[in-house]
């Protein structure tokens, strides 16, 4: 079988500049970032209710979101950011741990803010922040806030709802490449 690699290559050409006309089309849409809604990690409840995380100002914020979103947990206290790596670090060490985010080699000396970017398709934003929260199954690969995070330690929410899912992933490398979160996945 003889594999016609340039054919390849030419569709996957097409398939990006299809997303590359998708992006522009979002620019031009003038993309808005929702409110933060800030939040510490003693608000957490032990439990969430159905439907619903537990913390009204959470709840209230991400209620009515639906579709695809990008979004962005910041530190409201920079200044956590040794301390926030140490722990993430100590809890992973743990035997029966949640799946929780990886540490990049280059958040050592990473200065930015932003803890974390990420994004959905077209899961339930709701049950996406449950899960970083720490309020799912450990199984499911995420921040797991409530499991290795001091209880005083602060962060803030924020979303951008993007209409056409198929550019949710490149949407969210560009917003990783510009902000820099502290851990988490690199999307290129």
């Amino acid at each position: 079988m003889k594999i016609d690699f340039s054919s390849i290559i030419d569709k996957r050409k097409n398939v990006l500049e299809q997303r590359k006309g998708e992006l522009n089309k979002l620019k031009n849409e003038g993309l808005r970032i929702s409110d933060s809604v800030e939040f510490s990690i003693s608000e957490i409840p032990e439990t969430a209710p159905r439907g619903r995380i537990g913390i009204k100002k959470l709840d209230d914020h991400i209620a009515n979101v639906k579709g695809a979103v990008v979004y962005i947990y910041e530190m409201v206290n920079p200044e956590i950011k040794n301390d926030l790596l140490k722990s993430i670090e100590k809890y992973k060490a743990c035997k029966d741990k949640r799946n929780t985010v990886k540490i990049p080699d280059e958040s050592k000396n990473n200065s930015s803010n932003i803890l974390y970017v990420g994004s959905i398709e077209e899961t339930s934003f709701l049950s996406r922040t449950k899960q970083h929260l720490g309020l799912l199954t450990k199984d499911t690969w995420a921040l797991q806030l409530k499991y290795w995070a001091d209880k005083k330690w602060k962060f803030r929410l924020y979303y951008i709802q993007i209409k056409n899912k198929a550019v949710v992933k490149e949407f969210e490398a560009a917003i990783s490449d510009a902000l820099k979160p502290l851990v988490g996945k690199r999307e290129k």
